[in-house]
């Protein structure tokens, strides 16, 4: 689908641009940039893995500043917010929002609710988080999110949000991966996290790839127990 922009250019909302940036302390860092051609709009997001993993404080928005803010829950550029505000030691399939599925997904009764919140530096962190037991089956879990974000918000939009490894690297099937992945309405997907299983590419890093690790790309930025990582995504068609 080809929109047509005020200054006459053409924007092709099928391609994508996605800035991963780890860790960052402003908007003006580098990270690292990957291009995909006719993949769609963002209407989907899941969690895959195998190894052991919190994640928390998942956001989407309209702004850089929307999805690194104290105060997401009050922010008028905020398009989706999940701080897990669940009860603890309960299953997240069983959570609103949540359920059973995804692409590679073979189980699902591995992810829970765990009592407090990931935190990283400053930012305000809500409720409790997710966390997912490793496993020799793949497993997966999907989130209901609003639909064709990128032709909603004028072909622009930020997601954010915590990982943190847990117990031990590279255990579970594969590796021990764990990403949270963003699927499209043309049934393709983009993957971003710990990556697993692979004889060319980092298993070590947080990296972006595709469905089965292909064309994986490093951040540069190591996987380490107990530490949380904060993930800002930069998408633009």
């Amino acid at each position: 689908k080809i929109e047509e922009l005020e200054a006459g250019e053409e924007r092709n909302i099928e391609d994508l641009t996605v800035i991963m940036r780890v860790n960052p302390t402003s908007p003006d860092e580098v990270g690292h940039t990957r291009k995909e051609f006719d993949v769609g709009d963002i209407s989907n997001l899941y969690f895959y893995s195998s190894g052991e993993f919190s994640f928390d404080e998942i956001r989407i928005g309209k702004t850089y500043e929307s999805v690194t803010s104290n105060e997401p829950r009050t922010s008028n550029d905020i398009i989706f917010y999940e701080g897990f505000d669940y009860e603890s030691a309960t299953q997240l399939a069983n959570q609103d929002g949540w359920y059973k599925g995804g692409r590679i997904s073979r189980r699902s009764d591995n992810y829970s609710i765990q009592k407090g919140s990931l935190t990283y530096n400053d930012i305000s962190s809500y409720g409790n988080r997710a966390y997912a037991e490793s496993s020799e089956i793949m497993s997966g879990i999907s989130r209901r999110i609003p639909q064709n974000l990128l032709e909603n918000n004028n072909g622009k939009i930020f997601v954010s949000f915590m990982l943190q490894p847990e117990v031990k690297l590279h255990e579970g099937i594969y590796e021990g991966y764990f990403v949270l992945s963003l699927g499209t309405n043309k049934g393709k997907e983009i993957n971003f996290g710990k990556g697993g299983e692979s004889k060319m590419a980092t298993k070590d890093h947080y990296v972006s790839e595709l469905e089965g690790g292909q064309k994986r790309v490093n951040s540069g930025v190591k996987c380490e127990i107990e530490k949380t990582a904060f993930i800002v995504l930069e998408i633009e068609s």
